[in-house]
């Protein structure tokens, strides 16, 4: 670690690291699935929801679609830290930020070091990653514990011991235990390298397959607590879910089969162009851990490219190998690259933490904007609504039932086409698009009253006039 912490050039390609990836953490605002995920770690924190994530008492309060493993990590960390924008945004960025560092230490411990600066910094500026990077969510973390059980797998490849295969088995049941079938990669990796090295044969030793018995006790608990707090329905509910609807009868509408090269060419675009330079070569080397990260991206990609529903977010496993095949395909094309661009970088890196510092261009929120400033408008009277109505769909359902429970899971959030006087009351709010205010005039005969307009999205915001009066009063 010290002669880490004494290298300047990893030093400041830390930093950007650190920039890009928590440059935003002080804002409000994720993707829905931020939200949703968010509230599951501060309801295990605050409430007691470890074994079995809780949204509310309506919607998810029995969460099913993935294990409990990251929430159970992110309820630890709001327990150190406090449940906040803030930490949630720190944890999501923490994995990341962890898997370059130990990128930078695999490759400088291999015949690849020349280029571990090199793959570092590319790894730190891979664009959907950054932006993935910004919100709790599980890919993340598989990113994670993926990469360390192939790189203890390459060990174990490299030195065949006891300790590597064990450390493979691990993460890979850590990987199962953050996102259920898709830890198979890892297996699929190892067979289809072994196959593509003519190793194959070294399946025939006892410690790979004590690897994977590892690997499947560390999952097995996740059931076996279910079973013992009597949840195991859980389970079950989670493999009809995992492997019935989502693998075997394809959840989801269906998609090209190149949809992630699409994706790849305009989202990593320059980063991906080089990658493919970097495969090309390997193919010509045939060994080493370029024409193994090569094996990762075809098994990954290719696996992905079958199924129907396809989620950008499914390739940020990917990202560590990709940086490192874009890294060897830059020098290999340029020499003394690596030289170059990180001493190109030395200056840039700072001046960029200097511009982010002095011109807060990521400080505002580009998300639910209108809903914050509705919230920070309602809470400075001390308003708390236990009902907010969307009707007729009008703010994106998810966005907003997330948001509320993240905020207050006492609120509850719900889709409504029609509506009458039994359904609200003084704690209930009204999202109506502008267009639909006279249907809320015939249907409800008390005199409504408009609080809020979002002029964006042309909702009006509405309550009954009782509960206007109780709060306008209050300057």
């Amino acid at each position: 670690m010290k002669k880490y912490l004494a290298d300047n050039d990893y030093l400041i390609i830390l930093c950007l690291g650190i920039i890009v990836f928590f440059q935003m953490s002080w804002v409000p605002g994720f993707f829905h699935d931020g939200y949703l995920y968010a509230a599951f770690g501060k309801n295990a924190a605050e409430k007691g929801f470890w074994l079995v994530p809780h949204l509310n008492e309506n919607t998810y309060s029995n969460f099913y679609h993935h294990t409990s493993f990251v929430f159970i990590l992110e309820g630890i960390f709001f327990k150190v830290f406090g449940s906040s924008y803030t930490s949630a945004r720190i944890f999501a960025g923490l994995f990341s930020l962890t898997t370059g560092c130990l990128l930078f230490r695999l490759l400088k411990k291999s015949h690849l070091k020349k280029i571990s600066y090199l793959t570092m910094l590319i790894f730190f500026l891979i664009p959907p990653l950054i932006k993935k990077s910004r919100f709790p969510n599980i890919d993340l973390p598989l990113m994670l514990f993926m990469f360390l059980s192939l790189t203890f797998y390459w060990k174990a490849f490299s030195s065949s011991n006891w300790k590597n295969w064990l450390l493979c088995g691990l993460f890979f049941g850590l990987s199962a235990l953050t996102k259920g079938p898709m830890a198979a990669w890892i297996p699929m990796i190892i067979i289809v390298h072994l196959l593509a090295t003519s190793k194959f044969k070294r399946l025939k030793d006892l410690k790979p397959w004590l690897g994977l018995t590892m690997g499947l006790l560390v999952f097995s608990l996740w059931p076996l607590s279910l079973y013992l707090s009597n949840n195991f329905e859980i389970f079950l509910e989670w493999y009809k879910f995992t492997f019935v609807q989502a693998i075997i009868e394809g959840r989801g509408a269906s998609t090209p089969w190149y949809v992630y090269i699409v994706f790849l060419l305009k989202n990593v675009n320059i980063i991906f162009i080089f990658s493919l330079f970097g495969i090309y070569f390997s193919f010509k080397e045939k060994n080493g851990l370029s024409f193994f990260s090569t094996i990762i991206f075809f098994v990954i990609v290719v696996t992905l490219s079958t199924r129907g529903l396809k989620y950008s977010n499914y390739l940020i496993p990917l990202y560590p190998f990709l940086a490192l095949l874009a890294a060897n395909g830059i020098s290999k094309l340029w020499k003394n690259s690596e030289v170059k661009i990180v001493n190109f970088s030395k200056y840039l890196i700072p001046i960029t933490a200097l511009v982010l510092l002095i011109f807060p261009i990521t400080s505002k929120t580009s998300r639910d904007k209108e809903l914050f400033k509705l919230k920070n408008y309602l809470s400075s009277y001390s308003i708390k609504p236990k009902k907010w109505i969307n009707y007729k769909g009008v703010y994106p359902y998810w966005s907003i039932l997330n948001l509320n429970s993240y905020d207050d899971s006492s609120s509850s959030t719900i889709n409504l086409n029609s509506i009458n006087k039994n359904q609200i009351d003084n704690n209930t709010i009204i999202l109506v698009h502008k267009t639909d205010i006279h249907e809320i005039e015939e249907k409800i005969p008390e005199t409504f009253e408009k609080i809020a307009f979002l002029k964006k999205r042309q909702i009006y915001v509405i309550v009954l006039p009782s509960a206007k009066k109780s709060y306008l009063t209050i300057e």
